[in-house]
């Protein structure tokens, strides 16, 4: 069950007493005692309808200045309740005018309902077209409104309005007050509506007033002229407006300023830009303020917002808060980019001038640097700076490797600018090692694979997965022809520095011309074109690694007849190319028939021999001094294998 607020009972009390007062002098006219004082009610409508002009002239300057429907339609309604106001005065007998009158009768109700249409039109939420026409006919609608009051006040010293009120008079009379009432009351529940949205004082006001209206305007026909009951309703007339006044200054005492007097009240779409004119207007301050250069009262702000001295006090304290903030929230957005940013493939350098980068704009300023272990910062010798200085070492594995260093030329240092630095300083610590230790398994990585396998792999880890594709490539296989006896007679440290002489000179050979090492197998070595990589006319780079590697061998054997000499075999076809092993081990290579092929051709090539076969030599025929060894019967092969001996590459 909903219980009323005591506020709220409060409240409705103060609305129902008029009509309980009311209520009590129809019911007993001995109550009702009669007062005539003609000077007594000019001065009381005339307060009145001064009020009235002083809100449609506030509330009229706000609507143009924000351009807002609705404040337009309520300033209109204040200017229609002042003109009704002023033409009761006007009428008032024995003072302008003589005696009594029938505009002194008609005109407050019909003004008032007048401005009640309009009150009424300002309660709905007008969509975006009908407000921007409210606001474009503005000054047609004031006009409209000061004509028709000018043209009543004429009209109201001829006849029929000039004379005492007709019979029938009473009828017309409470149809017009009726009406009258029925709009303000609908306007107040349309903006008791608009209270609950937003709960401002002016909304509030706003219903009590249209209600002591609604009650007023009820009374006017109830009631004989010049009696107590006829008075009240003009005292409610009064306390309607005057209640507006009272709230806008409490407003005004708590908003500290009148642009934001009626903001509550006003359209969606007014608040909306209000507040967006608010965050410009703020971030603008904010930043000036962050780059030291609006330190002190916001001088603009207070012009262009209208802010009491108290508000801009608020509003400086505020923007220092919120400019330190942003600074922090800049710095940390910094460190988390740096973190973010592995940037392994740079060197220590550009890692630290990238991450000093990003930091640097949360120090405006301020002056950060990298100082490297006995170097000056960034290498220089220029003079130190004078200032507030902070030196963060930068510790990795246990030992400096350099510190960050922030100069300030005036002030000193928060706790929380120097929490900063040492968490730049860890995470710059985190990043050299991973830089450090990229490098070193990269370096360690690349002597144990082929470096284009070793490419891929760094670039994509997920290639290393088993498996493979069929691709068209070129396999060379080499070993030493006459290497077990060789290897039989010799110590074994030297067959193993003359294996690392001879691999020191062939590989070079093969990964010039774009090969893949696949595996050394002992004295053999086997190597792949046309993957991973992709290498156009790779039968031709293969030839010319093979006798590339008879040369360079020759260059190393030199005239020792002891010494053995690299035998070749290449072939070019489809080959399973991929990583082939198991989940703990595994490696790069080509399988399938193409791979025995050259396997096998190579065990037939005598020591110094390039043997290829007849599908190789095809795709290289026009580019190479050849002869030809007829077909040979290969092992595991059911036909004869055409091939060809190389002795010189002419392209």
């Amino acid at each position: 069950m909903a219980v009323i607020s005591p506020r709220a009972g409060i409240w409705l009390f103060h609305l129902a007493l008029p009509l309980v007062g009311l209520w009590v002098l129809l019911v007993r006219p001995d109550f009702d005692l009669a007062w005539e004082d003609h000077v007594a009610h000019l001065v009381l409508v005339g307060l009145a309808t001064a009020i009235s002009i002083v809100l449609a002239l506030l509330v009229g300057r706000l609507a143009a200045e924000h351009g807002d429907a609705r404040l337009t339609l309520v300033s209109l309604g204040f200017l229609a309740s002042a003109g009704a106001f002023f033409l009761h005065a006007f009428s008032t007998p024995r003072t302008i005018v003589g005696g009594p009158n029938l505009n002194f009768l008609l005109s407050t109700p019909v003004g008032l309902t007048v401005a009640s249409v309009f009150v009424l039109a300002s309660s709905f939420d007008l969509t975006k077209g009908t407000a921007e026409r409210v606001v474009r006919f503005r000054k047609w609608l004031v006009m409209a409104i000061l004509v028709l009051m000018g043209g009543w006040a004429v009209a109201s010293l001829q006849p029929p309005l000039s004379l005492p009120p007709a019979p029938g008079s009473a009828e017309l009379l409470l149809v017009v007050s009726i009406t009258g009432a029925v709009l303000f009351i609908t306007a107040a529940i349309f903006y008791l509506r608009l209270f609950v949205r937003r709960r401002s004082v002016i909304s509030a006001a706003l219903v009590t007033s249209f209600l002591l209206l609604a009650e007023a305007v009820i009374a006017i026909p109830l009631t004989p002229n010049w009696h107590a009951s006829w008075w009240l309703w003009h005292i409610l007339m009064a306390l309607a407006y005057g209640f507006v006044v009272y709230s806008a200054r409490v407003a005004y005492r708590r908003e500290g300023s009148l642009g934001s007097l009626f903001q509550g009240i006003s359209l969606e779409e007014t608040v909306q830009l209000i507040r967006a004119d608010y965050r410009q207007a703020l971030d603008s301050y904010v930043a000036t303020l962050a780059s030291g250069g609006g330190a002190g009262r916001p001088h603009a702000l207070i012009e262009r917002f209208d802010l009491s001295e108290g508000q801009a006090a608020v509003l400086e304290q505020a923007g220092l808060a919120v400019a330190s903030e942003r600074e922090q929230i800049m710095r940390l957005d910094a460190l988390a980019e740096v973190g973010r940013e592995t940037l392994v493939e740079v060197d220590e350098k550009d890692l630290i001038d990238r991450a000093l980068r990003r930091v640097r704009p949360g120090f405006p300023g301020d002056q950060l640097d990298y100082r490297g272990v006995g170097d000056g910062i960034d290498g220089s010798s220029a003079p130190e700076p004078a200032g507030t200085r902070l030196t963060v070492p930068v510790a990795v594995s246990g030992l400096e490797a350099g510190a960050l260093v922030l100069t300030r030329p005036r002030g000193g240092l928060s706790h929380r600018e120097q929490a900063v630095l040492e968490a730049l300083s860890a995470q710059l610590a985190v990043a050299v090692t991973n830089v450090r230790l990229y490098r070193q398994v990269e370096d360690l990585f690349r002597r144990y694979l082929s470096p284009a396998v070793a490419t891929t792999l760094l670039a994509d880890p997920k290639q290393a997965a088993l498996g493979g594709e069929v691709r068209d490539v070129t396999v060379l296989f080499a070993d030493l022809r006459g290497f077990t006896p060789f290897s039989e007679r010799v110590d074994p440290a030297e067959v193993v520095a003359l294996l690392n002489r001879y691999f020191a000179a062939a590989v070079p050979v093969i990964l010039a011309e774009g090969g893949t090492i696949a595996q050394f197998v002992g004295d053999a070595v086997m190597a792949i074109f046309n993957a991973p990589d992709d290498l156009d006319d790779h039968a031709a780079h293969a030839a010319r690694a093979a006798i590339g590697m008879q040369r360079a061998i020759a260059a190393v054997a030199g005239d020792d007849p002891r010494v053995p000499r690299f035998r070749i075999g290449v072939h070019s076809g489809p080959s399973l190319v991929g990583n082939i092993g198991s989940p703990q081990v595994r490696q790069y290579t080509a399988i399938g028939d193409t791979t025995n092929l050259a396997a096998r051709l190579q065990t037939m090539a005598d020591e110094g021999q390039v043997v290829v076969s007849g599908t190789t030599y095809e795709r290289i025929r026009d580019r190479v001094t050849a002869r030809g060894l007829g077909a040979l019967t290969i092992k595991g092969k059911r036909d004869p294998v055409e091939a060809w001996e190389l002795s010189a590459w002419d392209a």
